[in-house]
Order: C-alpha cells, then structure tokens, then sequence
C-alpha cells in the first residue's frame, strides 16, 4: 500500500461545464441530471448539449452536502455545488478511489464548502491494480446486499400501505361504505404534552420530543429527562401508554405518528399529540395507518387552519370525520401489521450487520489488511498488465491487429440498424479473429493489443446481445396493456382457473429475461422514468398502482406469505422455484402477489 496526495490521483475539471439551475429541472427526460443532492438523480433535460463531453467514469462530489457519487453514463451536471472529479486511471482504479473517498471522514462544516477538506487527504493505493479491483468488488457487492435489504423493508412498508387501502378502502372516499364518526368521539383522549420548555435533567423520567418519535418505533435514545416532580404534573394531563398513539403536530416531520410499544413511563412534549385509541370502536394500529394515508394526511392539514407555522391543533383534528370498519376486521388488520412488523425488525437486524460488515471491510480493506487471494474478478475488469512488464516491440503484425480493430470500430460507430449489418461485421470479426490469434497465447500481451481486443469483445457482446433480444419490447415503447397481457398469459393457471404466486424479483426476471430490454434498473430513484406508462414511474409503481386498483389492465391481489410458519402453500412456477428453492425460510419470506379475476 503506497499513500499518493490527492491531486496525483484526481483532477477537479468542474470549470470545464455548464450547471443546469433547479428550476430548469425537468420530472422527466431523455437525459439524467446529477447533482449533490441526496436522490441519486437530481431531475432530467431533453437537451442534448447540456450533457457533458467527458471519459467516463468520472466521480461527483456534493461540496455542500459531502456526497459522493459513482458515475458512468452520459448526464447533465445541475445546479451549484457539484464537483467532476476524473481519477488518473494510470495510477488507480476509478472505482477503489470512489469507496474509498465514501470511507473518508469529513468535517461538518454545514452549508460551507468541503472540497478544501477533501483534497488535502494522502489516497491509500494498493500498488497492484489487481487489489484495488478486488477491493471494490467486495464493497460493491456488500453496498448491492445493502441496497436489497433497505428495499425490502420499503416494500413491506407499500404493502401495509396498500393493504390498509385493500381492506378499508380510501378513508375519504370511503367506497366501501362504513359509518363515519368524529375521531374526538371514537377515542377515550386526545390531548399534547408539555407546552413551557422544562428543566432536562441528567437522569430521571424520560420526556419525548417531535423528533424522538418515528415511522415505526419512539426513540429513546436521546436521553431526554425530567425530575419525578415534573413528571408528575406533566402526565397528570397526559400520560402515554402502551397501546396509545402519538402524532407530531408541528416542525419537520409534522403528521408522522407511530403506536407505542412499550411500558417503561415517559412524558411528552407539547409538539407531540396523544391519542388514546377506544378499542371498541378503532384500534391504534387502524389509527395509526389512518394518519399514514396520504389523502387524510392533506385533510388534517387543512382542517387544522393555517398559520405562520403549520401545525395540527386538538380542536381541528377531534372534529376530523373518520371512517368506523368493524373492529373484527380492524384486529384481523392488526394481525397482519403484527406479523409485517415482526419480518421487519428482522430484515432491519440483518441490514444493521451488513452495515456494520460494510464498514469493517472498508476499513480492513483501505488500511490493507483484507486477505484478498481468494477474491475472484472479471477478466473484463482486470488486465495482468503494469508499465514495469516488458513487452514484445510494436512491429507490424502487431500494428495490423490495431488498424482492424480500428477499422471495425469506425465502421460501428456508422451503424443505426445492428440487425442489416450483422452479416457483413461477421466477416471483420473473422478476419480480426486470424489476426490477433497469435497474441492470445503470449504471456505479456502489449496493453495497445489489450485495448484493441476489448473495443472489439464490447462491439460482439453487442451483436450478441441483440440478436438474443431483437423480438423483445423497449420498455420505453411497450404499453401497460401489452405488459399486463404478458403477465397474464405467464401466470394465469388456465387448467385450474387459478393464478401462480408472484413475488417483485420472479416478476422482473420474467419480463427482463424473455419479453422486455430494461435499460436501467436499479432502485426506484435512480429508475428511468417511462412515459408510455402514464400510470408508473418506474417497475414498483406499476405493481402498486395494479394493488391500488388504478391500472385498467392488470389488477393484483397481495399476500404476506411467513416462510417460518408457512401460513399458505405457495403455488408458483418452476422456472420461478430456481429462483427460491435454495432460499432460507427467512429470505422466502415476503409480499407475493396473485392476479385477480
């Protein structure tokens, strides 16, 4: 391991490009635009000469935000802030440089600029562009094992979501017809905390603030006391039990409202609203995913009045009209989030050890005390080559090979149809194939040898790409009711009348594999939007606009199926048992879906 500085290894050329302002920003585009913001991409342009002429990959730095970014396809750079860092690919691996400036420690110096901090790190180099390979394939894999498992509690979170709309409906269309009550009058108390800002103490009683409570749990861990006295007085107005539900009234993260699942005795303040739930009339859980309904949320808003600054008050949000379902099904409702819930603080398990697996490995890895013999690397991310090796002289079979693949380089770039010219670019590749031959089998093939050999394997993989894909639809064309005609002819059980079970992974597989070219896929931000799809941004939202009812095509009925208890025999195909058989009961567990008549 040898320590380079910074600009050894990395070049700031953001001078070099024009920055698109926000309010340029379009929501949807043929380019993407990359900014410092915390969403992989920023917004989009339809114009072509704001994209920046560039080798990639290069790296974006947010100097504001501290953000890094790993890019490698065309894009736009927007508004002020970003940095275009280009790593010197003679002296390092793009990738290595990139996971190792995430692992670096920046001060925090708030909306100040950063990039003075950052240039002034010593880069640790491993001195084999091997290792440094390898070591961004380990992180790689670790943040894509990351990734999966924090997409995986999302999706838990749009299936109660979506499974409270299947079985109460919109609470303020209320389609399916149930009796309307005030919430004031369908709870034992609605009342706040503390308004007048008390004495914190060392030790004591714990006091909750707005930003103690969250999505799916209150937070104690900011430890936040009061003296017995005050908790006393303080609860004798309001006092949080298990079972209750608190909303936040104001600041931030004002509607966000949780149910409380503990016992130990704490106090609130007065940004944080208590609702005690009569459960003979709505449960909290049944609360609770009421105030998550995007559609009653603008509604408590409103009802609640404006002021300087928003907020929910007790008198506006008692005389909130609230759907009344029978309380059988509100606890069958509760069941499923109990149950949800408990898959959840699992996955959550499982996604902290990565977490912390992912930062141990960075740090055994940029400190050089990874054992890295053992780590396999694609042939296409590596070469064996370094400038000490020597290498035959450049004589003329050798600058041959280099003019074919030259040649055949410059005849592709010309090309629009690959399909009219397979036939004629079969005969260059036959004869750049009796060319280079004799260079296969050296020990130490030149690196222009190298690079001639990787221009034509990438012009290849793309004849055979396409002539493996040429019947399949672009996403970008395809229409929701061609993919829901699809869908259907694979998982409708025409002999039993029945549909096979579905889950998002089995679902794509199919599509990607046998019927559609996705160009991008990754998680649902960094998905390119599709305007044919009117009803979907992306491949998720097609699936829970089918759950929602909202998709005229297609229309799916959802199930979480617990692999642990096995609550219902799991119909699928076979193709999509390859997929899961060698699974743990933990990882079959999951949201599956079944086509509805």
């Amino acid at each position: 391991m040898k320590f380079e500085k910074f600009k050894n290894i990395i070049t700031d050329n953001t001078s070099n490009y024009y920055k698109i302002n926000k309010e340029h920003y379009l929501s949807s585009g043929q380019y993407k635009i990359i900014d410092q913001g915390k969403d992989f991409i920023g917004g989009y342009t339809n114009d072509k000469n704001l994209v920046i002429e560039t080798k990639y990959p290069v790296i974006i730095f947010g100097d504001h935000t501290r953000i890094f970014k790993y890019i490698d396809f065309p894009f736009a750079i927007g508004a002020d802030g970003v940095k275009v860092l280009h790593v010197n690919q003679n002296n390092a691996y793009p990738k290595y440089i990139y996971y190792y400036l995430k692992s670096v420690r920046l001060p925090n110096a708030g909306y100040s600029r950063h990039f003075k901090f950052l240039k002034e790190f010593e880069l640790p180099v491993p001195e084999k562009l091997e290792d440094q390979i390898k070591i961004s394939t380990i992180i790689s894999k670790a943040e894509t094992l990351i990734k999966q498992r924090k997409e995986s509690i999302d999706l838990l979170d749009v299936f109660l979501k979506s499974t409270f709309l299947k079985m109460f409906g919109d609470p303020i269309k209320n389609e399916k017809n149930w009796n309307f009550d005030l919430l004031g009058d369908s709870a034992i108390k609605i009342t706040d905390g503390e308004h007048l800002s008390p004495k914190l103490t060392q030790e004591g009683f714990y006091i909750i603030m707005a930003k103690d409570v969250l999505d799916d749990k209150v937070d104690f861990t900011q430890n936040n006391f009061v003296s017995e006295p005050d908790f006393i007085k303080f609860t004798k107005k309001c006092n949080p039990e298990n079972g209750d539900v608190l909303l936040v009234s104001r600041g931030a993260t004002i509607g966000r409202c949780v149910v409380v699942h503990v016992d130990k005795p704490f106090c609130l303040m007065g940004s944080v609203i208590l609702i005690k739930p009569n459960n003979n009339k709505l449960t909290g859980t049944f609360i609770n995913y009421l105030f998550k309904n995007d559609s009653l949320y603008r509604k408590l808003i409103v009802t609640s009045g404006s002021s300087a600054q928003q907020a929910i008050y007790i008198a506006g949000l008692k005389k909130v009209k609230t759907i009344v379902p029978p309380i059988e099904l509100q606890n069958q409702f509760s069941k499923i989030v109990k149950k949800a819930e408990s898959l959840k603080q699992q996955l959550k398990n499982g996604l902290n050890e990565l977490e912390q697996l992912y930062g141990s490995l960075s740090q055994r890895a940029f400190e050089g005390e990874l054992d890295l013999s053992k780590v396999n690397i694609e042939k296409s991310e590596f070469n064996l080559v370094t400038q000490k090796e020597k290498y035959p002289e450049i004589n003329n079979e050798i600058l041959k090979v280099i003019e074919a693949a030259n040649s055949i380089t410059k005849q592709f770039e010309k090309v629009t149809e690959i399909e009219k010219v397979a036939n004629r670019f079969n005969k260059y590749f036959e004869k750049w194939e009796n060319l280079n031959k004799p260079f296969k089998s050296l020990p130490k093939i030149p690196p222009a040898i190298i690079e001639a050999q990787q221009r034509i394997e990438k012009i290849q993989s793309i004849f055979t790409e396409n002539s493996k894909t040429k019947d399949k639809l672009s996403w970008d064309k395809v229409s929701s009711k061609q993919i829901a005609r699809l869908i259907r002819e694979k998982y409708w059980d025409e002999e039993k009348n029945c549909s096979f079970h579905i889950n998002c992974e089995m679902l794509f597989r199919f599509l990607n594999e046998e019927h559609i070219i996705f160009p991008y896929y990754h998680s649902s931000e960094e998905l390119k939007m599709n305007s044919k799809l009117n009803e979907a941004d992306d491949f998720k939202s097609l699936i829970f606009y089918a759950l929602k009812n909202e998709n005229p095509y297609l229309r799916l009925n959802q199930f979480f199926y617990n692999g642990e208890e096995e609550n219902f025999t799991l119909n699928i195909t076979s193709e999509d048992y390859e997929l899961i058989k060698n699974k743990t009961k933990e990882e079959r567990s999951g949201i599956y879906f079944t086509i509805a008549k």
